[in-house]
């Protein structure tokens, strides 16, 4: 094993560059260590691996080589770090990661080959905006925990994220899929690709979060408790999986949020009336994307005579009315941000789409 722990006059760790495996590694306190060049030979560690409180080290460059971890891989309080660059090789993290309190980070880049990982935590990081760099992870078989990140607009990088549950063939464990606290947090829809979670649903404090769009495809059986507290802006809840798991008679703890999702019965009224896409020709093939958007509505249909369509809020004011061809555009980003119904005509048919407008600040 290699620690280096506590060293106040460390810079360089030039010594080690023929160390190729390793059995687990702590670095820490080091204040002076601005990177760590010296460990270009290091491909695995088959233990631990910690990267915490070295207040210089502004990136992880000399870890190029680094492929995989058999256990955790914890990077924290490292303040001056503003990049994960040097892990871009790294593909396999044995149980977890946790990366925490690091003061400069913005996104997760240098994570981009990993695809690999038992659990993943980021948490207290004050300048991260976005989990970008990691798109290839598709599977967490532990609990996704992102927590006490103020900067955090978007989950944008777990959108190729499908399972979050226990590995098959181990015994199963408390597994929680939990966003919490999060100031700037104002969509979950990198979420849409989650089809399980094997446990515990929480979303908690997330001040600017007004939609649980994004959480549409979780599989209601897969839920064991549903949390949704001190989300003041919160207004849309009646997503799918939702309104499926409290009409199975899920444990569900709903409050401080806005109106609309305030409490369980609120849900459950929006749940009974959300029978708002409505076609009367099953044949009807319309798409109405972006959604959430930001500003421009791409609607599209197969019937070769284009469509009029017109745009409600959810108190029923017409707020934007026109045609377009088979396929078009609406710009609707005069729109205040939040919930409305695109109703298209066609002919005689009509079909009527929720939308959630989202734009950035």
């Amino acid at each position: 094993y290699l620690h280096l722990i506590n060293n106040s006059s460390l810079k360089s760790l030039s010594d080690l560059g023929n160390i190729s495996s390793i059995s687990s590694m702590v670095v820490r306190g080091n204040p002076s260590l601005i990177n760590l060049s010296g460990l270009d030979s290091l491909a695995s560690v088959t233990g631990e691996l910690w990267i915490e409180d070295n207040h210089s080290l502004s990136n992880l460059h000399g870890l190029e080589s680094l492929i995989s971890t058999g256990s955790s891989f914890n990077v924290g309080n490292n303040t001056s770090l503003t990049s994960l660059k040097g892990l871009d090789n790294l593909i396999s993290i044995g149980s977890s990661l946790y990366i925490y309190n690091n003061d400069s980070l913005m996104n997760l880049t240098g994570l981009d080959n990993l695809s690999s990982v038992g659990l993943i935590g980021v948490g207290d990081n004050a300048l991260l905006k976005s989990m970008n760099g990691l798109e290839k992870v598709t599977t967490l078989w532990g609990p996704l925990s992102v927590a006490n990140n103020p900067s955090l607009m978007s989950l944008s990088g777990l959108d190729n994220l499908t399972y979050i549950g226990s590995m098959p063939g181990f015994p199963a464990k408390p597994i929680s899929l939990s966003v919490i606290n999060n100031a700037s947090l104002t969509s979950l829809s990198a979420l849409s690709k989650v089809a399980s979670i094997e446990g515990n649903l929480e979303v908690d404090g997330n001040i600017s979060l007004s939609s649980l769009i994004g959480l549409d495809n979780i599989a209601p059986t897969s839920i064991s408790s549903l949390q949704v507290t001190e989300n003041p802006q919160l207004s849309i809840c009646d997503v799918p999986s939702v309104c499926a798991y409290l009409q199975n008679g899920g444990a569900a703890t709903i409050s401080n949020n806005a109106p609309g999702c305030n409490d369980v019965p609120e849900i459950e009224a929006a749940c009974q009336s959300m029978s708002v896409e409505e076609t009367s020709n099953n044949q009807i093939n319309i798409l109405v994307y972006p959604n959430p958007t930001e500003g421009i509505l791409n609607i599209e249909s197969d019937d070769t005579n284009g469509l009029a369509y017109s745009i409600y809020s959810s108190n029923a004011n017409l707020m934007k009315s026109g045609k377009v061809p088979t396929k078009g555009q609406v710009d609707v980003s005069t729109l205040p941000n939040g919930m409305y119904f695109v109703k298209i005509i066609i002919g005689n048919q009509v079909v009527v789409k929720k939308l959630l407008m989202s734009a950035k600040n």
